[in-house]
């Protein structure tokens, strides 16, 4: 598999003697195709803006439960970062530094993140297919449709970071391919610094995914310890552990974010029927309240620890940092687990449920419905004919709440990507078929794939297994990851098969 560079990669080697992989930088088609990819990105993004598509951030600001109060990230910026115990801390940082200091109008300046974002992405998804040995050419097409998918614009138009996300994750594979190549401290730089952005970005994507990133890319490649090497993993590492030390000293827990107790109670308690709810809770199994009970607030001067209510919105909506919150969501972590445990036939049953709403199009949701009404057509199209969307009746029903229904069926109807599911375990499987490989054959792009491969298999399977109902949303975090691996390990099959039959027509006329 991958074996366009079989040339065996040695710890030893120095950079300067590896072989050179294709860069915008070296080569001229190569920066050919970049430049083309540049012209349609922005002409597609202007046929979608004329099509209706707009960015929207003014109800995610004030609603997103994972934000902080606009106020306060405009006025108390850095004493709320550094009091937030609800989420990681990059996404809140991020806002708060375009409302307190960008000289642009808010919406706007969001705008142009994510759409350099999306630059970032499309340009992501074709170095890695060529990392990965495609032709220019496949990889060309493959950036193009990935990147400009109904999906992708829509979510690349929603103030959310899961985009953020999908774009670190193509990079991390890509630049896994250049450390194994060349050694060279650069990648191991881009792969430590993006693996501690997405940590410090998603609470999905936990700290222990970042010191098995790096545990993995060493293993690929282990470096000699010069001081450039120690510094591109030191800094980064330093950045994640001293936000858990200090979640440590301040609240007690290390943990980046509380929302392990939310995502749980969806999974062990709210699926449960009424009746079973009830009779936990009688029997003492269930103890913790439905909402957040008022509490002794440790900093009552900190307004993003002792505000019970986000300020600055229209209507109520809970400010998810208040300091109660903490030990409301431990007791439902406490709560949830004991559920489990009293009704394991319904944690199964819910699991499922989690993995047939995860085999769905991602942008079926809430959050995208707006552009999605805009380009119905277009998205119906793209979703039947690329991403095999067909509709299905779950043997297990994975509706739990009411609102699952208008996230997952907006034509009223279950939905099942044949593409996603069918991506996905190419990609798994491939990285098996890489990791036996790469024993023998330590070439780059077998590293880039074990990487990939194992990025894919840590996001779907927490993203089934630690959620309930926005499972498809979740997983668009390896989306764009999935569908190129695949592409790769079908194009490899392929070769293989071909290389196969010529051998054995070899054999067959030296017979005769």
């Amino acid at each position: 598999m991958f074996d366009a560079d079989t040339r065996p990669v040695q710890a030893s080697e120095p950079a300067p003697t590896a072989t050179p992989s294709p860069t915008p930088l070296t080569d001229r088609r190569e920066r050919l195709a970049f430049a083309g990819l540049i012209v349609v990105f922005v002409v597609s993004r202007v046929i979608y803006y004329a099509l209706g598509v707009r960015f929207y951030s003014a109800g995610e600001l004030q609603y997103m439960p994972q934000i902080l109060a606009p106020d306060l990230l405009r006025h108390h910026l850095l004493q709320s970062i550094w009091y937030l115990h609800a989420q990681p801390p990059l996404f809140n940082l991020m806002i708060g530094a375009v409302l307190k200091w960008s000289p642009l109008a808010q919406g706007f300046t969001f705008q142009v993140i994510f759409f350099l974002t999306g630059l970032a992405l499309m340009l992501g998804l074709y170095d890695l297919a060529r990392q990965l040995t495609l032709g220019r050419r496949t990889a060309f097409v493959l950036a193009v449709v990935v990147g400009c998918a109904p999906a992708v614009v829509m979510w690349e138009n929603v103030l959310n970071y899961d985009y953020f996300v999908a774009a670190f994750l193509v990079w991390i594979a890509d630049a896994t391919a250049r450390w194994v190549r060349g050694g060279n401290a650069g990648a191991l730089a881009a792969v430590s610094a993006l693996g501690a952005a997405t940590v410090l970005l998603r609470s999905l994507m936990h700290p222990v995914f970042y010191v098995l990133l790096l545990a993995i890319l060493l293993l690929l490649r282990p470096p000699r310890w010069t001081r450039r090497v120690v510094a591109a993993i030191a800094i980064p590492a330093l950045l994640v552990g001293g936000v858990m030390l200090k979640n440590e000293i301040i609240f007690g827990s290390p943990e980046l974010s509380n929302w392990l107790g939310y995502n749980l109670r969806l999974i062990a308690i709210s699926s449960l029927p009424d009746h079973v709810q009830a009779d936990l809770r009688a029997r003492g199994v269930i103890k913790a309240p439905d909402f957040p009970p008022p509490c002794k607030v440790s900093h009552p001067d900190v307004p993003a620890l002792a505000q019970e209510w986000k300020t600055g919105v229209a209507g109520q909506v809970y400010n998810e940092n208040w300091d109660c919150m903490r030990k409301f969501r431990a007791d439902l972590v406490s709560d949830s687990v004991a559920a489990a445990k009293a009704e394991p036939g319904w944690l199964l049953r819910t699991t499922i449920g989690s993995a047939e709403t995860w085999a769905a199009p991602s942008e079926l949701y809430w959050e995208t419905a707006q552009n999605e009404r805009k380009i119905d057509g277009i998205d119906r199209a793209y979703r039947t004919v690329v991403m095999g969307d067909v509709h299905w009746s779950p043997p297990v029903d994975p509706r739990v709440v009411p609102w699952a229904e208008v996230f997952l069926k907006p034509d009223k109807h279950w939905h099942l990507s044949i593409t996603i599911v069918v991506a996905t375990l190419l990609a798994i499987g491939g990285g098996v078929v890489a990791l036996v490989r790469f024993r023998r054959h330590r070439t780059p792009a077998l590293a880039a794939y074990i990487m990939g491969a194992f990025i894919v298999l840590f996001a779907d399977v927490v993203s089934i297994v630690l959620s309930h109902n926005e499972n498809a949303r979740l997983r668009f975090i390896a989306e764009p990851l999935t569908l190129v691996l695949a592409l790769a390990a079908v194009v490899e099959g392929a070769r293989w098969y071909s290389a196969r039959r010529a051998r054995t027509s070899q054999v067959a006329a030296a017979a005769e």
